[in-house]
């Protein structure tokens, strides 16, 4: 009935896609929806009747999904956010893969996570462990009447419940820089460790931002090992700018591959390479990053891929003078 915007999107073993966004009801509300294709492109209504979920976490309010996964079992995890009134919660539902909400997924298939995020949260993204637990980040407002904005990740057992031998709680909370942290995509490597990607401000707004990437060891604490305990911030150029990273890949070398946008040209897709140690990778680019302006600005990676042969495939878009275009860019490794 109005605006239906995809920002999360999957592939399930047996070929078929999933999409994980929003829809907006009659009455201008935003729901949490989650479609699904068949391999042809055909809407797929084994799923839910129609190949269409739509699922009001707040029924008055705007809920959004970000992001998808697929479960081995095929059942299905759609993370974002729900907002009622002046309050954000971050959001996760688990589907059924015949579309229902999974009963068995804390009790009623939806999790909100009011218990630890009084001011604000996000789940920007989702990743299932080989060993089925449910990992998501995002960001968390923290601080005296919600002053600034955290790093959050947050892990799950398969029944919904909080990971207690995570961080001892379940969840954990990073201060990368003075505030003004969020997480906007999450990877895992192959040995279980955790990598987080987004951005590192000085304030809550889109200003004196850097790029920032931290890796996690298994149990939730910062990898000593990585960066500078455990996290690497990047500022791409001097002054109030807003550069930030939004996907993330690993190359089977354990090279980080990070993209998002450079302010340089008020905007331009900007692709950074990091050594497994977190520093960046001058055999990549210029110094480890490569800045690529596609048209007129603002240009914004915002999802990349590791081909087999190593190529880096980067989806975005860019402007054509008149509006924002879909653009995909492939770089040598």
């Amino acid at each position: 009935n109005g605006a239906d915007l995809s920002f999360g999107l999957a592939r399930q073993s047996d070929g078929k896609y999933v999409l994980a966004g929003y829809s907006t009801d009659p009455t201008s509300n935003r729901n949490f929806t989650v479609v699904r294709y068949n391999t042809d492109g055909s809407l797929d209504t084994t799923f839910d009747s129609d190949g269409i979920a739509i699922t009001a976490i707040n029924a008055t309010n705007m809920d959004q999904a970000v992001a998808v996964a697929i479960q081995s079992d095929g059942k299905i995890l759609a993370s974002g956010w729900a907002i009622s009134g002046a309050k954000t919660t971050g959001a996760m539902i688990r589907y059924n893969s015949n579309g229902s909400l999974d009963t068995t997924f804390d009790s009623d298939g939806i999790i909100t996570t009011a218990a630890f995020d009084t001011n604000g949260a996000s789940l920007n993204d989702i990743a299932v462990q080989s060993d089925g637990k449910i990992l998501v980040g995002g960001s968390v407002t923290a601080g005296s009447g919600g002053s600034s904005t955290q790093f959050i990740l947050i892990r799950y057992d398969n029944d919904g419940s909080l990971d207690r031998t995570f961080d001892s709680d379940g969840y954990l909370q990073t201060d990368a820089a003075t505030n003004g942290d969020k997480i906007n995509a999450i990877a895992l490597q192959s040995d279980g460790k955790i990598i987080a990607v987004g951005y590192s401000g000085s304030t809550n707004t889109n200003t004196s931002r850097d790029c920032v990437i931290a890796r996690y060891n298994t149990d939730g604490t910062l990898d000593n090992t990585f960066g500078t305990n455990g996290i690497t911030i990047t500022s791409l150029q001097s002054g109030t700018v807003n550069d930030y990273l939004v996907g993330v890949a690993i190359q089977s070398d354990g090279k980080i591959v990070a993209v998002g946008s450079n302010y340089v040209n008020n905007y331009d897709v900007v692709v950074l390479r990091y050594s497994s140690n977190g520093t960046l990778d001058t055999t990549f680019g210029t110094n480890g990053i490569t800045t690529t302006a596609v048209g007129n600005p603002p240009d914004e990676a915002t999802a990349v891929s590791i081909q087999s042969d190593g190529k880096i495939v980067v989806g975005g878009y860019a402007n054509d003078g008149l509006s924002n275009d879909f653009v995909l860019l492939r770089y040598w490794p």
